[in-house]
């Protein structure tokens, strides 16, 4: 599990923050606490409709298949780059 944080500056969960998915609330709450460019934002999940919805507000977005992809093969999968 340390290979999945150490991909990312920050891990939000939404189980977190009391919010919940696929609410456009969730991703502006994030994108507007830290100010963030949605375009330069990554979401990562493993349900199409809440990729959709961050997608539909701008955010880049992997919908990550469980079982065949892991989050850790984002460099050699040319989602992001370094």
């Amino acid at each position: 599990m340390s290979d999945f944080y150490q991909c990312f500056e920050k891990a939000y969960f939404s189980f977190e923050l009391g919010l919940r998915k696929p609410d456009e609330e969730v991703f502006n709450y994030i994108i507007n606490k830290h100010e963030l460019s949605p375009k330069r934002t990554l979401f990562v999940d493993d349900r199409k409709d809440n990729t959709d919805a961050a997608a539909k507000l701008g955010l880049q977005v992997w919908n990550l298949q469980v079982g065949e992809e892991d989050v850790v093969d984002l460099f050699d999968k040319k989602i992001i780059e370094l």
